[in-house]
């Protein structure tokens, strides 16, 4: 319909998947950081190919990233985090999840 929001696809997502580690299992650290930053430049290239993305606007307070420790702003360590993206007053709230995974290099 004319002015929805397009959908990025089916997640928005890191280099690649990799589970949550077990409870009890230690967390297995990334070198560098992902923060609320990254995520939302990921989104806006998402929706770059869309005639109506003007009508998108998102800001880092609008996403918020689930599974971080007390005080941590951005992911550190491997695993898959639940995002919730706040699109605006009246529309529900995206919800997708980021896998965070070692890279193959």
């Amino acid at each position: 319909s004319p002015g929805a929001v397009p959908e990025p696809g089916p997640a928005v997502t890191g280099p690649a998947a990799g589970p949550m580690p077990a409870r009890g299992e230690e967390a297995v650290p990334i070198f560098g950081a992902v923060s609320r930053h990254d995520i939302l430049t990921i989104v806006r290239e998402a929706l770059s190919v869309y005639e109506h993305k003007s009508r998108v606007v998102l800001e880092e307070a609008d996403i918020v990233i689930e599974g971080l420790g007390p005080g941590e702003d951005r992911i550190k360590h491997l695993g898959s985090y639940r995002i919730t993206i706040s699109l605006g007053k009246g529309v529900q709230p995206l919800e997708r999840l980021l896998d965070v995974s070692a890279s193959d290099n």
